[in-house]
């Protein structure tokens, strides 16, 4: 299945130990502004971060150093060693083959280099999205997700 991810921002949950940390990567003029902008607390309240790194190189190297920083928050949060088994939740879109040009939303769950789970969402009453549209009705999903299962299943 291929997607379409725009490519000038994103933000994206990562699930680590039970909390979430919200990652947003923005493009600049020398790369990407990558932050760890919130992350989760034991007794479920959230705590905001204003600091953030610049990266340069591609979306993807981006990403990843957003993934490693949160990963990080995560762990300093618990007082643990860093966990690498965590979820990686991403909104998606991509064109649909009926021709028309439209787009569907979905979350993508992945773990290490695999997809392990898509959720494919559409709105109610049912209507076509181009692909801007379509990735920020799949992020709205991400502010209801309350956890996470083994297999990628998302809890809203």
């Amino acid at each position: 299945m291929s997607h379409i991810q725009l490519d000038h921002s994103e933000v994206f949950l990562v699930h680590q130990d039970g909390l979430f940390a919200k990652v947003s990567v923005t493009k600049t003029n020398n790369g990407w502004s990558v932050h760890v902008v919130e992350v989760q607390q034991p007794n479920g309240n959230t705590i905001s971060f204003g600091r953030g790194l610049g990266v340069p190189g591609s979306l993807e190297d981006a990403r990843e150093a957003g993934i490693r920083t949160a990963r990080l928050q995560i762990a300093q949060t618990l007082r643990r060693e860093i966990n690498e088994t965590g979820h990686v939740l991403q909104a998606r879109c991509q064109q649909r083959s009926d021709g028309t040009g439209y787009f569907d939303a979905y979350v993508e769950v992945s773990q290490g280099d695999s997809v392990v789970h898509r959720h494919l969402m559409e709105p109610v009453p049912s209507r076509q999205m181009a692909d801007r549209e379509a990735i920020d009705f799949a992020a709205q999903l991400l502010r209801h997700v309350t956890s996470i299962r083994g297999d990628g299943t998302l809890v809203i």
